[in-house]
């Protein structure tokens, strides 16, 4: 059984849960889960990393994301055509976000970089491809910026030829995020010869060396903005780079395919040889377990609103359904489990 860390899970849990016992307690039963597994593949040794700073203990291997985007660049027809309609002049320079419009992915720090490039009278056009929760709010602080006429947001895009499109015509791709564990947007930009801006020390950084195949800042605007002032100066330098990150960092499907492929066969004579022997508890056992404490605790314990005891309630209906073969066999476990929280939990309700 494989299992691929590519997602900085406490984050989300976080997001979801808010910071506490239930958080705590989610999080060990994931790492339980994954440490049940026989191989454990991360996108980025940054993303490793993450994962033993929630406990995981066992070995992991990194093992990239490749792109689908041939390399070379997009349909010049097609760039042409975007260039036209989005009033984008030659000469002046285009940085480019491709993705969710989500803050967590460092859009306010684009944001108010651009700001900043404006109030030093610097002509320049950021174009957002993509939708998401925040993208109401960034519009609305660049309204108030009054770069309107500079950042330009187009929407969702799902024409993979627009998007190599939209990084052949962009002169350098701006990606501040430290919440991506790889990052495939910016191999995207660079199967197209177009180089990123990163923050230092992040996991989408990795493989990147300064002004050789893309650009390193500090994790505020103040950095960004120093250094495109710099780099709008010299746009043929850009593109020297961006021809780098193409030779140096591009990765293509059929490269990473053919990693994976060669590791399951590794593996599977591993298992024919008798090397992993009986896993003792599955990972299902865990899940159904914790989750069944927690729907029985949540309303009492954490106060939780009505409306998410019931979808919590909904959801577990359904998984006893499928895994009604060992139902019977976790029972009692858990009522022990339940009998151990109203301990701890002394004047709870005790229905």
């Amino acid at each position: 059984m494989f299992f691929t860390y590519h997602t900085k899970f406490d984050v989300d849990i976080a997001r979801a849960v808010g910071d506490g016992f239930l958080k705590q307690e989610t999080i060990k039963t994931m790492i339980s889960n994954i440490e049940a597994c026989d191989d454990v593949w991360v996108v980025s040794k940054g993303a490793g990393e993450n994962l033993r700073s929630l406990g995981f203990e066992g070995e992991y291997r990194v093992m990239n994301n490749g792109v689908d985007f041939p390399k070379g660049r997009g349909d010049e027809k097609l760039v042409k055509e975007l260039s036209t309609e989005y009033s984008l002049s030659e000469g002046i320079p285009v940085f480019l976000f491709v993705g969710r419009i989500m803050k967590y992915k460092g859009l306010p720090i684009i944001v108010d970089a651009m700001k900043l490039l404006s109030d030093r009278n610097i002509d320049y056009r950021m174009v957002f491809v993509g939708g998401g929760a925040d993208a109401e709010e960034m519009q609305t602080r660049v309204k108030e910026y009054g770069i309107g006429d500079k950042v330009i947001f187009t929407g969702p895009e799902h024409d993979r030829e627009k998007l190599r499109a939209w990084n052949t015509r962009a002169d350098l791709f701006l990606f501040p995020s430290v919440y991506d564990t790889n990052g495939i947007v910016v191999r995207e930009a660079a199967a197209c010869g177009l180089a990123s801006v990163l923050v230092k020390g992040s996991c989408a950084a990795e493989g990147i060396i300064h002004d050789r195949n893309g650009y390193l800042i500090e994790e505020n605007a103040q950095s960004m903005a120093d250094l495109l002032e710099k780099l709008c100066k010299d746009l043929s330098h850009l593109h020297d780079v961006g021809q780098h990150a193409m030779d140096e960092i591009y990765i293509s499907w059929e490269d990473s395919v053919k990693v994976a492929h060669d590791r399951y066969e590794e593996l599977h004579e591993m298992s024919l040889g008798g090397v992993f022997g009986h896993r003792k508890h599955q990972s299902h056992e865990y899940l159904i377990k914790s989750a069944a404490m927690i729907l029985d605790e949540t309303e009492k314990v954490f106060k939780a609103p009505k409306t998410f005891y019931e979808g919590m309630k909904d959801n577990f209906d359904s998984i006893r359904e499928d895994f009604q073969d060992i139902r019977d066999d976790i029972r009692n476990d858990i009522l022990e489990d339940i009998e151990q929280m109203r301990d701890r939990f002394n004047g709870s309700s005790d229905k």
